[in-house]
């Protein structure tokens, strides 16, 4: 550095010595190489990177795919696509097929720092090279390659098993059962030495004309699989046959599973997926409740059950008097789906009103089904003298015996008295002859004022005319608005008594009210072919039009109480059941042909039908 005029020693000399060394350091580095991907581990595959063009939707990196471990046959191994460099979370990418290897989803995907990374399980289902193509990927609305990737398959090792998933199966009572019969089930998943159930998500029923009830409990149980004891997760679950016949009931369950040993390599490594089970379906043989023989009084009730004593709220009462009459009824069956017994009608003692009901269930996990429905009823007594309440026909079907049980409620003794009368006003007795008026003092002469004394000394208001104001119509009508008030009000006083004690015509104004409400909402849902809002507003209109003839809400009502309602008219009750089997249907899923422009008819009529019988 001295060539150039600078001391060693000096500031600025160091300065220039150090800018020497880093031009010399630079011009001796070797020109930049390509990277080198490193040899491939034994037993594990080759990765191959494709790199995303910059217009591709994504920003500038990689795309590739890969197996995560070695395979053997009938054993899963992890299969990973990692996209680097997207700037959002796009939809996992569709694999193509493969021969010798399945695949499913393995839990969500995962996303940091822009690199993305779908997780699948692949098993081999034969030994030597597998190969995966590669396949293209939508990220937004470009399309991106997915490279290939290869995989050495070997056999399974000497006395392994191949691999055994989760099993399922749908455990119901081994019998025949009755049209309308509420069977208690549960839904089981055993698990296996590769797979554990951890939790159930969701439920729903693919085929089969019945209706599922699912509770929200999960409980773990152990049961016995060929002499040997496993866990298994148990979901409660009440199922409803619809038509006689044979039926097989299938259900689709998503399931959390907890993979054990994924990679086959024998360390315990464990994968919590969501798992989509298609469980077994079950053969069922469903008869239909016997024609003969079916004493008055059955709602529905099918099951084992025992009536309670039945309790009145008085034993003496007056006539006009409303007194409660409560009976309950207990045992395992179909009790949230059973109406009231009705009461007779017309009787010439009775008033009676629509009763209410009440379902207590008992949460044994040994008798899902056991429960108490009470009903309440409410009498007035018409005539003095009457010695009881009136006999109630109920009767219900036992599946054990195959035979209706009649349990009719006999008449409850009791006394009605005559009402109080109210006491007579005493007339006045006197003879009416009038009394001599006494005879007023004679007065003096007036004294005589001065002239022109008590005038006032400014001007008052001034009048059209002189005629007296009592003459005036506004004074009249003035004297005529207090007692219209007193009458306005006594009149609403007695309406309001009146709807206080006959609740049930408020509850028919307003069931009518929302029907017609409904059944708008379902004609515009017809005229634009929406079969989804049809179904949803027809229901509706049922169940409101239906409400006044029950005392549950409307949408408590099921289909057996709206059905109930219209037994004694075909074409309604063939319109009502078809609509609410299309609105299950679709709940569930399943593929529907009702038309509403079709249907739209029938329903006005069926609406009307039950409109009259409120």
């Amino acid at each position: 550095m001295s060539n150039l005029g600078f001391s060693n020693s000096s500031p600025l000399g160091r300065i220039a010595a150090l800018v020497g060394c880093a031009v010399t350091l630079y011009a001796q580095q070797p020109a930049e190489q390509p990277p080198t991907i490193p040899p491939a581990l034994p037993g594990f595959p080759r990765v191959e990177i494709q790199r995303i063009a910059p217009d591709s939707g994504a920003i500038d990196g990689g795309a590739s795919a890969m197996f995560a471990g070695p395979a053997r046959v009938g054993r899963p191994v992890e299969f990973r696509v990692t996209v680097m460099g997207i700037t959002r979370l796009v939809e996992p990418p569709q694999l193509p097929e493969v021969d010798g290897m399945t695949f499913q989803a393995a839990g969500r995907s995962m996303m940091a720092s822009g690199v993305t990374t779908y997780r699948f399980i692949a098993i081999p289902q034969r030994a030597g090279t597998v190969t995966v193509p590669s396949f293209e990927m939508a990220v937004g609305d470009r399309k991106i390659t997915i490279p290939k990737s290869q995989i050495e398959v070997a056999e399974a090792q000497p006395g392994e098993q191949r691999y055994q998933p989760l099993q399922s199966s749908l455990d119901l009572p081994k019998r025949d059962f009755y049209v309308g019969e509420t069977i208690p089930g549960r839904l089981l998943f055993v698990e296996t030495p590769d797979e554990s159930p951890t939790y159930i998500q969701h439920v729903a029923k693919t085929s089969g004309a019945a209706v599922f009830h699912i509770d929200n409990s999960t409980r773990s149980v152990e049961i016995d699989v060929n002499g040997e004891k496993r866990r298994a997760l148990a979901k409660p679950i009440q199922i409803t046959p619809l038509k006689e016949g044979d039926t097989e009931i299938n259900c689709q369950v998503i399931v959390h599973v907890q993979k054990r040993d994924i990679n086959g390599i024998g360390r315990g490594f464990a994968m919590q997926v969501q798992s989509t089970v298609d469980v077994p379906s079950a053969k069922l043989r469903v008869l239909p409740l016997p024609k003969e023989g079916k004493p008055p009084g059955f709602t529905g009730a099918i099951g084992t059950f025992s009536l309670s004593a039945p309790k009145l709220s008085a034993t003496e009462v007056e006539t006009g008097e409303p007194i409660t009459l409560a009976i309950s009824l207990t045992g395992e069956g179909n009790l949230s789906g059973v109406s009231a017994p009705e009461l007779p009608k017309d009787n010439p003692d009775w008033q009676t009103y629509k009763p209410t009901t009440d379902l207590a269930s008992a949460n044994d996990d040994s008798a899902p089904l056991l429960a108490t429905k009470t009903f309440t009823y409410t009498l007035v007594p018409k005539n003095s003298g009457t010695r009881g309440t009136p006999a109630i026909p109920f009767s219900y079907f036992d599946p054990a015996k195959a035979a209706y049980v009649d349990v009719t409620i006999p008449p409850q003794p009791i006394k009605v008295k005559a009402a109080a009368a109210a006491v007579a006003a005493v007339p006045d007795t006197n003879s009416g002859t009038e009394k001599a008026a006494e005879s007023e003092p004679e007065k003096g002469p007036k004294p005589i004022e001065p002239a022109l004394t008590g005038l006032a000394e400014s001007t008052g208001l001034w009048s059209n005319s002189l005629r007296p104001l009592l003459w005036s119509q506004w004074f009249l009508l003035g004297q005529l608005a207090p007692p219209l008030i007193l009458l306005a009000l006594w009149l609403r006083k007695k309406r309001r008594d009146f709807l206080a004690a006959n609740p049930q015509i408020v509850r028919r104004r307003k069931a009518r009210a929302a029907a017609r409400l409904a059944l708008e909402e379902a004609r515009t849902a017809a005229r634009r072919g929406d079969q989804s809002a049809f179904l949803a507003a027809s229901t509706r209109a049922l169940r409101e039009a239906a409400s006044p003839l029950d005392t549950t809400k409307s949408v408590s009502l099921t289909q057996e109480e709206v059905l109930h309602a219209l037994r004694d008219d075909e074409r309604a009750s063939a319109t009502a059941k078809s609509i609410f089997d299309s609105a299950e249907a679709r709940r569930y899923g399943a593929e529907i042909t009702l038309k509403p422009d079709r249907v739209m008819p029938d329903l006005e009529h069926t609406l009307a039908r039950l409109s009259a019988k409120s």
